[in-house]
């Protein structure tokens, strides 16, 4: 099911709600809070071609607390948790966050996908004849805040990627709807501090796309999409 922004909003909002209640579960939202930024940059070491649009259409990112500790009886026990879904045959024990949430947050709070050029430049070129394909420079998200503790990437949503020059060799895209979840990487986890931003920055690596991106029908940097994102933000892998 496609969560939406107004999830982070309500989670947000029941803060105050919650603890002038004496709820439970109120100690993952009212301890401190720190602004963490999403930033999205892009090495092209090992590149060919010399790109002069690398456009990409994120639609989401979203990390989920983990608060809590898997049961002994759990195939993976004493591995950081937000529910009990995070715990093959045990429970997730001890976590606050898992009381008062029940999906990821999304990290980039935005009413839409963000979209754009991620060399900084304007895009309007015509490829090799084809449509042309148009591009503001990317905008990097506003910060969210987000309670002190750990934390793991969880969701990685990118809408489409296309890597071009105004020669028809350095094309390729894809249009289709990549997502990833735990099978980014391993361990993608950070931890936002008590006090003082976090930033999580993803790395996209040209040299990936340009081996996969073949034309604008071919999706096969799905497959390897591991390989073409890295985390230099995540931190922490208890």
């Amino acid at each position: 099911m496609k969560r939406t922004a107004s999830h982070v909003g309500w989670v947000l909002l029941v803060v105050a709600l919650l603890v002038s209640a004496g709820c439970t579960g109120t100690d993952f939202l009212s301890s401190n809070m720190s602004p963490v930024r999403l930033e999205i940059v892009f090495d092209d070491t090992g590149a060919v071609i010399d790109y002069e649009c690398i456009n990409l259409r994120l639609d989401d990112v979203w990390v989920k607390p983990l608060d809590g500790i898997c049961s002994a009886g759990s195939v993976n026990p004493g591995e950081p948790c937000l529910q009990t879904e995070d715990c093959l045959g045990g429970s997730c024990e001890g976590s606050s966050a898992s009381e008062v949430i029940t999906l990821p947050i999304q990290l980039n709070d935005a009413t839409g996908s963000l979209v754009g050029n991620l060399t900084g430049e304007l895009c309007d070129f015509t490829p090799g004849g084809l449509n042309p394909v148009f591009a503001d420079p990317f905008v990097q998200p506003e910060p969210l805040l987000l309670t002190e503790g750990l934390y793991q990437l969880d969701t990685l949503d990118v809408g489409s990627v296309i890597i071009y020059d105004d020669d028809t060799e350095g094309f390729g895209s894809c249009d289709s709807t990549l997502t990833v979840g735990d099978d980014l990487g391993t361990d993608l986890r950070f931890t936002v501090p008590a006090s003082g931003e976090k930033v999580i920055r993803l790395t996209a690596h040209i040299d990936v796309w340009e081996d996969e991106l073949n034309g604008p029908d071919d999706c096969s940097i799905g497959d390897v999409l591991t390989l073409a994102f890295t985390c230099d933000g995540c931190d922490a892998a208890p």
